[in-house]
């Protein structure tokens, strides 16, 4: 488990942990499971206060994007009367896909004017995008609103490496699921086209009856269509004239 406290860990200790925690993501497959354990081991790695992973909108663009989990430093999840960050960071982090880190937002000139920034009262913000090769599918965002200095520039290589491996975990997971639902569609179809086969079996042999109970009420094994112009008259050729009718 990962242990609790707001004290980042040394370099030594932070590689490691990374380097257990990245097992840890490959070798899941549930998306839930891969963010619960990005979102603990980041603020763990960077000792920050609070932290929230951002997920892209499918249909959004990159513009909209949901909160997809929060934590406190406890491991709690964050109620949704917590749930305020500076959106304006999230924003240009997923925009740009640049990592973002100052260690005194109120005092940094590039937020100075930022309502949230000063309403929440921050102090140190980090966030880095997470994105894989060829789309940002969203951004790990962590605060300190009561230390100053919290998350730093320390921590931003590490933490931009480490969401990197949440980006592949998260893309895995997602093509996971995609074939699983496939996988299921095909299955879905195969059941479909059994039936329909069982339906047209059985209308055939509704069709044969119908046709042998027509010949019996007749007396005789007379034909309904003549095929003189065919030649042919084995037992074999008298069968094909047989469902030929």
């Amino acid at each position: 488990d990962i242990a609790k406290g707001s004290v980042p860990l040394d370099s030594t200790a932070r590689l490691e942990r990374v380097l257990e925690i990245n097992r840890r993501l490959s070798s899941s497959l549930d998306t839930d499971e891969i963010l619960r354990l990005a979102m603990d081991a980041a603020i763990e790695l960077s000792g920050a206060e609070r932290g929230f992973i951002l997920l892209v909108e499918g249909l959004g663009g990159e513009e909209a994007f949901e909160v997809a989990v929060a934590r406190n430093v406890d491991r709690e999840s964050i109620g949704r009367s917590h749930l305020k960050f500076s959106q304006t960071i999230a924003h240009e982090v997923i925009r740009e896909r640049m990592p973002i880190v100052t260690t005194d937002a109120l005092a940094d000139p590039r937020f100075g004017e930022e309502r949230s920034v000063h309403a929440m009262k921050l102090k140190s913000v980090c966030a880095v995008p997470i994105q894989s090769s060829d789309a940002v599918l969203g951004a790990l965002y962590l605060d300190n609103r009561f230390r100053i200095g919290g998350v730093n520039s320390s921590v931003i290589e590490i933490l931009s490496a480490f969401s990197d491996q949440v980006a592949i975990a998260l893309t895995n997971a997602k093509l996971t699921e995609e074939l699983r639902l496939r996988s299921q569609e095909l299955e879905e179809e195969r059941r479909r086209i059994h039936h329909l086969l069982d339906d047209e079996r059985a209308r055939s042999e509704a069709l044969e009856q119908e046709l042998a109970s027509a010949r019996q009420s007749r007396g005789d094994t007379q034909r309904v269509h003549d095929f003189g112009a065919i030649v042919g008259s084995s037992p074999a050729m008298e069968r094909v004239f047989d469902v030929l009718d």
